[in-house]
């Protein structure tokens, strides 16, 4: 019983450790230049950070990307990232 419990302690702290590593949506996002870059969408993508991703909109207007479109973007620049629940689209 013991060996199992210490399993399963081990366990829930290798994804813990994981899902600490692995790339957020950011919560909010606006941008201030040109284009908008792989930093803007995600936390903790540090060497990524500055890649462009695509043309930031006009002033006062917004660009939506869906789920399939961020995980198309993650697997593209090799972000580690899953959705989170409650993660739907992030609105720029």
């Amino acid at each position: 019983m013991k060996t199992y419990l210490t399993l399963g302690i081990c366990a829930v702290a290798s994804i813990a450790t994981y899902t600490a590593d692995a790339a957020q949506l950011r919560p909010t996002v606006s941008v201030s230049s040109d284009h908008i870059s792989i930093g803007d969408l995600f936390e903790g993508v540090a060497e990524l950070a500055e890649r462009q991703v695509a043309t930031a909109p006009a002033l006062g207007r917004s660009l939506t990307f869906d789920l399939d479109a961020l995980q198309r973007m993650a697997t593209a620049y090799n972000v580690d990232w899953k959705p989170a629940p409650g993660d739907s689209k992030v609105v720029v």
